[in-house]
């Protein structure tokens, strides 16, 4: 869960598939571009094809001075703005509030009707396209992809009023085919998209006006969103050892007495083995290496070999 010091009393998190997705940290926070406010920078495995929600909650923790204020949380995607929700003080139900962000609510021109969609996670594919304008064009959206945001605004609620159409007509269709030179130098693996598009009613919408003085958000949670092996790839897990490379670091980080303990218990086996030689007669040098046993081939039997890594 996503927590920053300043604001002990907002949390965010990202369910995938109904689940919580453990967080990594994220070594590279003081390499990005610095913000004007608190950003807490993490990174999460995502699932090819699996839908995620964002988990936003705000709790009793949360200092509501200067009274009135109310809080909008917006909800970005691959740098698409998905939906923002206003929290006041009074939506808290027994000092809590939380809600998860499923996907954005669109608006069908043709049809005139709501539609609630649901985000998942699908792959992203590169074309050979190296064309001045398909790259530039490219590189605007990939510059974004694969991430999550949560900006925290502060704000004045001034009261209900009727969802504008127009405004919701961004239907995330665009496909996940970028040119594979505006994603040069980049791990990402994954993108949004949109699953199961259902009619529904109209959304609540009200109107607000951000406060002036804090000149934009006062926090931001940001998570980054990739596959196994480009987590593997940008060092954010380690990347899978050989058997002999880890039994080498097994015995480097092993304290003192079992080091000394295994070498007793090797230096036990090798007297034994001398001692069976002498009773049988035999030296090392008069040693008999016996032959191989004949293994029967089975008609077409198939050989298995498991190649998984987990």
């Amino acid at each position: 869960m996503a927590v920053l010091d300043e604001f002990p009393g907002i949390r965010v998190t990202v369910k995938i598939n109904g689940q919580t997705a453990p967080e990594l940290a994220d070594p590279n926070i003081a390499e990005q571009e610095p913000a004007n406010h608190p950003t807490s920078s993490k990174y999460i495995e995502c699932i090819n094809g699996a839908n995620f929600a964002v988990r936003l909650c705000v709790t009793d923790d949360y200092d509501w001075k200067p009274r009135g204020h109310a809080l909008r949380l917006q909800v970005d995607v691959d740098g698409k703005s998905i939906i923002s929700h206003i929290i006041r003080e009074k939506d808290l139900w027994h000092g809590v509030y939380k809600t998860d962000v499923k996907g954005p609510m669109t608006y069908d021109v043709a049809t005139r009707q709501w539609k609630d969609g649901r985000c998942k996670f699908s792959v992203v594919r590169t074309v050979d396209d190296s064309k001045i304008d398909r790259v530039k064009r490219d590189v605007k959206v990939t510059k974004s992809l694969g991430q999550i945001q949560v900006f925290v605004f502060r704000c004045i609620y001034l009261g209900s009023t009727d969802p504008v159409p127009h405004y919701y007509t961004n239907v995330y269709t665009g496909t996940l085919e970028f040119s594979e030179k505006s994603l040069k130098g980049k791990a990402v693996s994954h993108g949004m998209s949109l699953s199961s598009l259902k009619t529904v009613p109209a959304p609540r919408t009200c109107s607000v006006k951000d406060l002036e003085a804090d000149g934009g958000p006062i926090a931001e949670y940001r998570f980054h969103y990739r596959s196994r092996d480009a987590l593997r790839q940008e060092m954010i897990i380690p990347r899978t050892s050989s058997p002999g490379l880890s039994m080498a670091s097994g015995l480097a980080d092993m304290p003192r007495i079992q080091l000394e303990k295994l070498a007793r218990e090797r230096l036990e086996q090798l007297q034994a083995g001398r001692r069976f030689k002498r009773e049988r007669g035999l030296d090392d040098k008069d040693s008999v290496i016996p032959r191989p046993a004949k293994i029967s081939r089975c008609s077409d039997s198939p050989i298995v070999i498991d190649l998984t890594d987990d």
